[in-house]
């Protein structure tokens, strides 16, 4: 509008042409949207950058809704069928020690990141840091194989990961527990005082890291429940016995999850053969025999943790036999 009385002025008062149309009709349309494409863009980049932010602490469909504004809180907040992993790093305490804290986070970052890449790779859902610890869930609106398998497949590829994780720190322990347990939780956001975290909350997430914690008692890298393993034959998987757990009710039976069994070797297929025979007798109330054929094993299989585990309990419960024990049932007396 100015623009056009400055130049009615002009041609009026001094008789100077200046053109009219072509700014009016097509150079300030043309503006106006080169502007508006300009601020879209702007905006898309900022939104995309807000996203990216917020999915390093939020599962990928949370933080596309929250970055597009479409927050739905029962989206955000819910009871579903998961399950559960739970990983631990085993002499952390010593490394942690030893490091200072610059150096640590490095440490653990290159730790966690070594652990991310198959997780990942497998299509977790939900990944939750605590420590040196590692709580994340595969969910499904109903129970199903698939997360279940995609758990197992991730915790086989994070075990081997973990070798790559030693080379690049070779004076590292660099040991990895892993626990699985399948069930109904709660994902959402959980805390207070206006600070809050996406997290894993439920009995499946407890005894995954129950489970977890097993491992160091047995001298194992990854067990699962037999409600993660169910079902999946193309996998091998040693039965350790059933396990009753500290504050638990129930014994629940624990596998050793050791590889696909297209490539398990000659002597992890003779393990778990020899195994399953000395558990047999264990559950049978024959304790004397189990310790009999875990004997055996350990001449063939000196370092064997499940072995030398079972046959430590055999032979305590030959010597020191309790009264209103149910046989076959490995009850434990700490975490």
């Amino acid at each position: 509008a100015a623009y056009g009385f400055a130049a009615q002025h002009a041609f009026g008062e001094s008789a100077i042409l200046v053109q009219v149309a072509t700014p009016l009709l097509v150079q300030a349309p043309l503006a106006l949207f080169i502007g508006l494409l300009g601020q879209y863009l702007l905006e898309r980049r900022r939104g995309q950058r807000i996203s990216d932010a917020i999915n390093y602490y939020l599962p990928d469909d949370i933080a596309r809704d929250l970055a597009q504004d479409r927050f739905d809180t029962a989206k955000l907040n819910k009871v579903v069928f998961s399950t559960c992993l739970a990983t631990d790093m085993a002499g952390f305490s010593t490394v942690s020690e030893q490091l200072p804290p610059g150096e640590l986070a490095v440490y653990l970052n290159d730790y966690f990141e070594t652990l991310a890449a198959p997780l990942k790779k497998y299509g977790v859902h939900v990944t939750e840091f605590r420590a040196d610890a590692i709580m994340c869930a595969w969910t499904a609106d109903q129970p199903s194989p698939e997360p279940r398998r995609q758990a197992l497949l991730a915790a086989l590829e994070a075990g081997e990961a973990i070798k790559d994780f030693k080379r690049r720190h070779p004076t590292a322990e660099g040991k990895l527990r892993i626990g699985l347990e399948a069930g109904t939780v709660y994902v959402g956001h959980a805390g207070g005082g206006g600070r809050f975290v996406y997290s894993i909350v439920g009995d499946s997430a407890n005894t995954a890291s129950r489970v977890e914690g097993l491992n160091k008692h047995v001298g194992t890298q990854i067990l699962a429940t037999g409600d993660v393993v169910e079902g999946f034959d193309d996998l091998l998987m040693r039965y350790l016995g059933a396990f009753q757990f500290v504050g638990k009710t129930e014994a629940m039976p624990i596998y050793e999850v050791l590889a696909p069994l297209d490539r398990a070797t000659p002597g992890q297929l003779a393990l778990c053969d020899r195994y399953a025979a000395a558990i047999a007798n264990y559950e049978a109330g024959d304790c004397q025999a189990a310790a009999e054929v875990l004997e055996q094993i350990l001449t063939e299989f000196p370092d064997d943790g499940p072995t030398r585990f079972l046959l430590q309990h055999c032979k305590r419960a030959t010597a020191e036999p309790q009264a209103g024990m149910e046989p076959g049932i490995i009850r434990m007396d700490a975490k």
